[in-house]
């Protein structure tokens, strides 16, 4: 940067020159880290709290951000004009690599590790092993769920959006687990089962025959837990609300059915002194406040607030389910007998 500076200089000086910096990949980035010191720091920067403010208004980006491409113009090593070839276009990965030592990154770009190509999660190789933050997979937190799926004949895709991970991530997941099984599977000595006594043979069947119950039962087990959360989180609130809409009809029979204002509007409707200057649009809304008051101004006896005991659990909406479904099959069977005689 050999442009000669005036004086003192502008916010919107700055800014055009850091914008247009930042529209020439590598070089411009090392530009741009450049001009942000200048602004912050140099003979010419900006006056007190005029910088933040124009990062924030002018280049709209985060200190954090600012802070990131003067890091990466101040790197001995990636500043050097003679490296910008070898360098990757994107200041996410030139930062990353402005934590490397000096010396290292060097070395890397003389071999080629360092390269245009280069993405930001392999800066990690350059660093030494204590201070790489190895953060566990998103996916792995979902690893039993999934496998447990893929064992039940569920695809990627189907999986994926079961538990709202990309596909990428479940296949990722089986792929290691079905590395992981053949390994075990490998390590141990085959067995050929026709070499045993009958004795052995029968011991062995039924060992895999439990083995394989338990295996059904355990998938089994996850399947039910992953429905039964399913229907927590969608199903029960939506019946819950209804079971609180009864209980609240119920209730209101005890309290007042109408506010004043609604009981002042249908009263002016039906006095023989109001009733021939109310509008039309007036007759129309009291209409329909008192259609909606039926069922509280009817006595339970001449119009009886349904009974139905809504489930709340996972457990007595099963147990509902197989009520129904007997009562179905009674009825099916009932006709049934009755066509026959």
């Amino acid at each position: 940067m050999t442009e000669k500076l005036p004086s003192t200089q502008s916010r919107r000086f700055y800014a055009d020159k850091i914008g247009s910096a930042l529209g020439k990949s590598v070089d411009g980035f090392i530009e741009a880290g450049r001009w942000l010191i200048e602004a912050k720091e140099g003979e010419n920067k900006l006056p007190h709290g005029e910088f933040e403010k124009m990062v924030a208004d002018d280049l709209h980006f985060t200190r954090r951000t600012a802070a990131r491409f003067m890091e990466i113009a101040r790197h001995p090593v990636i500043s050097n004009g003679t490296h910008v070839s070898h360098l990757p276009p994107s200041w996410g990965t030139l930062y990353e690599l402005t934590k490397v030592d000096p010396k290292v990154l060097e070395s890397a770009i003389k071999d080629g590790r360092v390269n245009p190509k280069m993405e930001r999660k392999e800066v990690t190789e350059l660093l030494p092993a204590k201070s790489r933050k190895i953060k566990p997979r998103q996916a792995d937190s979902h690893r039993d769920r999934i496998v447990a799926f893929a064992d039940g004949g569920m695809s990627s895709e189907q999986i994926a959006k079961e538990v709202g991970l990309n596909g990428r991530a479940v296949r990722h997941v089986i792929e290691r687990e079905t590395a992981r099984r053949k390994a075990v599977a490998d390590a141990e000595p085959e067995i050929d089962v026709r070499t045993l006594s009958l004795s052995a043979q029968k011991k062995v069947e039924l060992a895999v025959r439990q083995q394989a119950q338990q295996i059904a039962a355990e998938y089994q087990r996850r399947f039910a837990d992953e429905i039964k959360q399913h229907l927590e989180d969608t199903v029960m609130p939506h019946y819950r609300e209804m079971e609180k809409r009864y209980h609240d009809l119920s209730e209101s029979r005890t309290k007042g059915i109408m506010d004043r204002k609604t009981f002042r509007l249908i009263w002016s409707c039906l006095h023989t002194d109001s009733r021939k200057s109310v509008s039309d649009e007036k007759l129309n809304e009291a209409f329909h406040l008192f259609s909606r008051m039926e069922t509280k101004l009817m006595s339970e006896k001449d119009d009886p607030t349904p009974k139905f005991k809504m489930p709340t659990t996972f457990e007595e909406m099963m147990a509902l389910k197989q009520k129904v479904s007997a009562e179905r099959k009674a009825k099916r069977d009932q006709h049934a007998m009755a066509r026959r005689h």
